[in-house]
């Protein structure tokens, strides 16, 4: 319940009470209890990111002042090194999870999206290398495989590396295991586009001067082309609304996912056993747009498009079915 605002010495106060439908338990801090546990948050994140590991040689931790794109500032404070391969553990938390209590099928990409962001600024071609320049990255395509789903409160170990550049864009490999066992893998295609111009970038120079990049590949195989006639009614409509937008003020690629996740009742989505995603963006959508979604089933394969009012293509995904 959001209450009337009251202006106190000129300033604007608001009441919200929230309700909560569930029963828990509650410890309440302290202020300096609030403080202190927020300050043993900072620095176990600091040395978290300090201290994982690269999964490849020493040789790849490497001194980062030769990239037009890298601020010297960001670095000085940390030790120089870079890794050519970003690992982290993480925890699967609720919030990540869907109603089978697992890693959600968009949470999965939306996890990609956040290790592809953590791993770019630490290579000095973040958004806090781009922005000032009025660039920013655009997702092109992204496949994922899913050969086991991590369940809620399992702790797995994701990884992320970029591979070699092409002249306009370029890929970026994930993994998420268990031990040995390889649940999720999976490949963004990236490129970077002048938000000026609406003009794609050049890829020379974005990574770092010496940076030894992988020759792994998560997916070997390329991306899912999906070249398929769509019935001429849509089955479904999504309105992009406030909270599907990102930074670049158009409708997030993790969001898409989710939305087309949200057309299916969660038995049916379920029921698929989902085990690929191919999703290739085409052009962007904003806030206030509707999105008209239709749909193809070719066997275990589902083709999915989606398109504005007008006919502009938006969207297009391949979901195929497999054991788990």
């Amino acid at each position: 319940m959001v209450y009337a605002p009251k202006y106190l010495d000129g300033k604007r106060h608001q009441v919200v009470d929230i309700f909560y439908s569930g029963v828990g338990i509650l410890n309440e801090l302290s202020s300096e209890e609030m403080e202190e546990a927020f300050q043993k948050s900072l620095a176990e994140q600091a040395q978290g990111t300090f201290l994982m590991e690269c999964a490849l040689r020493p040789g790849r931790f490497l001194d980062n002042r030769s990239s037009p794109y890298y601020n010297l500032g960001d670095f000085e404070k940390g030790g120089d090194c870079l890794r050519a391969v970003l690992k982290k553990q993480i925890m699967i938390l609720p919030g990540m999870c869907d109603s089978t209590a697992r890693l959600g099928v968009p949470d999965a990409f939306a996890l990609c999206m956040d290790l592809a962001t953590e791993h770019a600024e630490e290579l000095g071609c973040g958004l806090n290398a781009l922005m000032p320049q009025g660039k920013f990255w655009l997702t092109v395509k992204t496949k994922l495989r899913f050969f086991r789903r991590p369940r809620m409160t399992e702790t797995v170990t994701a990884s992320t590396w970029p591979e070699k550049p092409g002249a306009m864009r370029c890929v970026r490999d994930y993994l998420v295991c268990s031990g040995d066992e390889i649940l999720v893998a999976g490949k963004t295609q990236w490129a970077i586009i002048n938000n000026g111009s609406g003009r794609l970038e050049s890829m020379d120079g974005i990574y770092p001067e010496g940076l030894e990049l992988s020759t792994d590949q998560a997916l070997p195989e390329p991306f899912a082309r999906v070249d398929v006639s769509f019935p001429q009614e849509p089955f479904a409509s999504y309105a992009v609304r406030s909270t599907d937008i990102d930074l670049g003020g158009h409708m997030n690629n993790a969001a898409y996912v989710r939305a087309l996740a949200g057309l299916f009742p969660s038995r049916e989505w379920n029921g698929m056993r989902i085990r690929d995603v191919d999703v290739l963006f085409r052009s962007p959508c904003y806030e206030g747009n509707t999105l008209l979604f239709y749909r193809q089933q070719t066997g275990e394969d589902l083709a999915l498009r989606a398109a504005l009012p007008d006919g502009r293509e938006v969207l297009l995904a391949l979901i195929r079915s497999g054991k788990e």
